[in-house]
């Protein structure tokens, strides 16, 4: 995996955890919606870089 992927994840997963403590500290929002959220969250992250991967050009080594 490349490193700037890795790092969108890291900068992600920080903000979603930011705006868990922030929404959860003015009593916004209960523990069991923050879990589902950031749950439901992190699969559309893996699915998007599932999908990526998956429609990148592949490396054939077919002679031209």
């Amino acid at each position: 995996m490349q490193n700037w992927i890795k790092g969108l994840i890291g900068i992600s997963l920080f903000l979603l955890l930011l705006e868990a403590m922030l929404l959860y500290s003015i009593r916004l929002v209960s523990y069991p919606f923050l879990f589902y959220s950031s749950l439901l969250y992190l699969l559309a992250l893996l699915l998007a870089l599932y999908l990526g991967d998956f429609n990148a050009p592949k490396r054939t080594n077919k002679k031209r």
